[in-house]
């Protein structure tokens, strides 16, 4: 199985069982880290593991902590769960299981993936919006608006030497230590109008 985490990227997640049996937790998102993982139940030295939260720390939060919604259930043969992004889950297989999972973005989640992406994943942001370009202008769109509604700019620096190529600054929700005028550098702003973004030699070169 898989100890307490939520999905990368926040993107959600369907889970189809085609041979055993999984039992499962989901907490929402509203719900810490701190208090969902409950380290400070898990003895020193005790394995990390499905196994172990089950049947360790999952009862100690249950009596120590104000739990007011969780989910918990058992996954049959040919039955399909749904993870929504954000939401903290744990598995345990409870016999031979084989499953067939993915994670996915979609219209639906766009705008939180968008929004985790592009402070997480720079590179992937950049690749991304670039085929959004052209391939779904729909959704390149949005992304641009979304970026506008939260005064966050995206940069092309794939020619800095020995710095990271790309490099995001949220002008208006958090301050970086770096300034951008401390590199001698030349930039393209990926503004809301004529997006800039380097050709794949450049992105070759870069890596």
């Amino acid at each position: 199985g898989t100890t307490i985490h939520c999905d990368p990227l926040s993107t959600s997640a369907w889970n189809t069982s085609t041979v055993g049996h999984k039992k499962w937790i989901l907490f929402p998102p509203s719900y810490s880290k701190q208090v969902v993982k409950g380290k400070k139940y898990k003895e020193k030295g005790a394995d990390d593991e499905a196994i172990h939260y089950f049947k360790y720390i999952y009862p100690k939060i249950l009596e120590n902590e104000k739990i007011e919604k969780r989910f918990e259930f058992v996954q049959r043969p040919g039955e399909t769960v749904f993870v929504p992004g954000r939401w903290w889950h744990c598995v345990l297989n409870l016999d031979d299981t084989i499953a067939i999972t993915q994670n996915y973005c979609n219209r639906g989640n766009f705008e939180r993936v968008w929004k985790d992406t592009r402070l997480n994943r720079k590179k992937m942001a950049v690749r991304w919006i670039r085929k959004m370009k052209e391939t779904n202008n729909e959704l390149y769109k949005r992304a641009i608006e979304i970026n506008k509604k939260d005064g966050f700019l995206m940069y092309d620096i794939a020619k800095m030497k020995n710095i990271d190529w790309t490099y995001t600054v949220s002008s208006s929700s958090s301050s970086s230590s770096t300034s951008l005028s401390d590199y001698d550098f030349e930039y393209s702003d990926i503004d809301m109008d004529n997006i800039q973004i380097p050709d794949e030699k450049e992105v070759k070169l870069a890596e």
